[in-house]
């Protein structure tokens, strides 16, 4: 393998930055991951992976929820399963964070919309106007992704339409 990244060597001496941790996640048997779209940590250890499911990003609208689970919770030490959530919940997710309290924060670039949801996945915010996209406070155009502030600041990259970060 030769990385495509022109600052990084093609041996690296001493400690490996990254293992591979065969086994890891253990998925519900059956279980096949989507487009995986987003990947976030909590101050528990536990890995949260965003994925589509059944839906492919395409250039057609879709107007349907996602009838799948999109949201999957591991262990993060074993990857063991904990939880899975998230079915008829959105229409293309992207992004996925989560903040201090653990909660968790999705995009969604088919509804125009950011969504917040409990650590239990119990939805409590929702920002944007479902299927309007606008450039105002109160709608958003595809939004990629969310961080927030020590203070509680929400900031919203507002990528694909609107090329802006909104507060």
């Amino acid at each position: 393998f030769r990385s495509p990244c022109s600052h990084v060597p093609d041996s690296v001496t001493g400690p490996q930055p990254y293992i591979v941790v065969h086994g890891w996640p253990k998925l519900p048997d059956g279980y096949i991951f989507g487009q995986v779209c987003g990947i976030a940590v909590d101050s528990r250890n536990n890995v949260f992976v965003l994925h589509r499911a059944s839906r492919r990003w395409t250039t057609s609208a879709e107007i349907r929820p996602i009838p799948e689970t999109t949201i999957l919770c591991f262990e993060g030490d074993t990857g063991r399963h904990i939880a899975a959530w998230g079915q008829n919940q959105f229409l293309l997710p992207h992004g996925l964070s989560t903040d201090s309290e653990d909660n968790l924060w999705i995009t969604d670039v088919g509804a125009h919309q950011v969504f917040k949801f409990s650590h239990k996945g119990e939805l409590s915010m929702v920002l944007g106007t479902a299927g309007r996209p606008g450039c105002d406070g109160l709608h958003f155009n595809r939004p990629t992704d969310v961080a927030i502030s020590r203070k509680g600041t929400i900031y919203v990259t507002d990528g694909y339409g609107n090329s802006r970060i909104a507060l």
